[in-house]
């Protein structure tokens, strides 16, 4: 296996562990600790680590970090996954680092008294509800740019509206933001509206982790596998 961390991490907990990261990597009473383990003794019983990102891919081998180390397969899964602007995702080295990095972010939501979540996709509603619940007292904001939150769940968006107001979220539907200025916490829609945050996650989106098969010695076969937004083809 090659990864550029030392653990495995379920990506789906992480908006609600962000909101319990617990006292340290033992804490069995909080989330994050729940959500994580190392890759050796766990999920690889008998194999090899190999600590880097890819850097490109070629018919019988990939290149691995800057120094291109040269790893043979026979069999090669790309699985490589995704990246979010916000710190919802972090390809940390260590499950140490990891940990540190998520009760700084506690910390950071803890000391804000308002939250803005840019994009209500599922990432954007689950974050935007597991902060208020962490701190009912914060001032929870949710924009979304299309006309529905969950857009791609019938049926959903009446209901995460009905569950904004009873927690009290300011929920925003049709609201692009174009200008995003953190140093002053303020952010403005399309339509010119302003927002103010003292703490931002934008959740527009993923971004495809396959940079590496535009590489030049990236066989050319991979990257024709890709679509306009680099995300691969699926049939």
């Amino acid at each position: 296996m090659i990864d550029p961390k030392e653990y495995f991490e379920d990506i789906t907990a992480q908006p609600k562990a962000i909101c319990s990261p617990g006292a340290d990597m033992k804490d069995s009473e909080s989330y994050w600790p729940r959500s994580v383990c190392s890759f050796k003794g766990s999920t690889i019983t008998n194999g090899r680590l190999i600590s880097g990102f890819l850097t490109a891919v070629a018919k019988d081998h990939v290149q691995v970090g800057s120094k291109r180390t040269v790893v043979q397969y026979d069999y090669l899964v790309l699985a490589t996954g995704s990246s979010y602007a916000s710190n919802i995702k972090a390809p940390n080295a260590s499950l140490e680092f990891r940990h540190k990095q998520m009760t700084q972010e506690y910390k950071a939501l803890k000391d804000a008294s308002s939250v803005l979540v840019i994009g209500g996709g599922l990432v954007g509603c689950e974050i935007a509800g597991d902060i208020k619940d962490e701190f009912p007292d914060h001032k929870v904001t949710i924009v979304q740019r299309g006309s529905a939150f969950l857009p791609r769940v019938r049926g959903a968006h009446a209901k995460v509206c009905e569950v904004w107001d009873e927690m009290g979220i300011e929920w925003h539907v049709n609201e692009s933001i174009e200008q995003l200025d953190e140093m002053s916490g303020k952010y403005t829609s399309k339509s010119g509206r302003e927002f103010t945050a003292d703490k931002v996650y934008i959740c527009s989106g993923p971004k495809a982790n396959t940079g590496y098969l535009y590489d030049r010695q990236t066989d050319s076969r991979f990257t024709a596998a890709l679509d306009r937004r680099s995300f691969v083809k699926a049939q």
